[in-house]
């Protein structure tokens, strides 16, 4: 809490979004601004955590709204010892992040929602003889789509 509490105060105006065990870091303007910016606040968020113990994973992704900038990020990282692999578009926690928001990508929610409508009639099914199954549709199938 404290480094993600002193990353906020610090790397003002970036922003960066935290699920569970993943880091989503966010920054947008100019490109002068934004890479030097960017990376002293990815080293600081990687030695910090690191000195507690937490593991940088080799699944990280860059991803930017041009290969120009993530090649120069990348770059610098990688100057900081921190290798981190290029991608136009990254999956977490199943819902794809795309470059630039220029593309958009649907098999992964679509996927998603058939699971959801299978769990949905699994869970009607069984509401005919069981009332205690309706607590199955907020454990069961909401957590599937959200």
């Amino acid at each position: 809490y404290e480094t993600l509490d002193r990353f906020h105060r610090q790397y003002l105006p970036m922003s960066i979004s935290t699920w569970v065990d993943d880091l989503s870091q966010t920054i947008s303007g100019m490109q002068q601004v934004i890479i030097p910016r960017f990376v002293e606040g990815a080293v600081f968020l990687v030695r910090s955590l690191t000195a507690l113990g937490c593991t940088f994973s080799e699944k990280s992704c860059l991803v930017a709204s041009s290969i120009s900038i993530a090649t120069k990020v990348q770059q610098s990282l990688l100057d900081h010892g921190i290798p981190i692999q290029l991608s136009d578009h990254a999956k977490d926690l199943g819902c794809d992040a795309l470059q630039g928001g220029r593309k958009r990508k649907l098999p992964v929610f679509h996927h998603r929602c058939a699971q959801a409508f299978h769990k949905a009639r699994v869970v009607k099914h069984l509401l005919k003889s069981t009332r205690n199954a309706s607590k199955l549709a907020l454990t069961g199938v909401k957590p599937v789509v959200w």
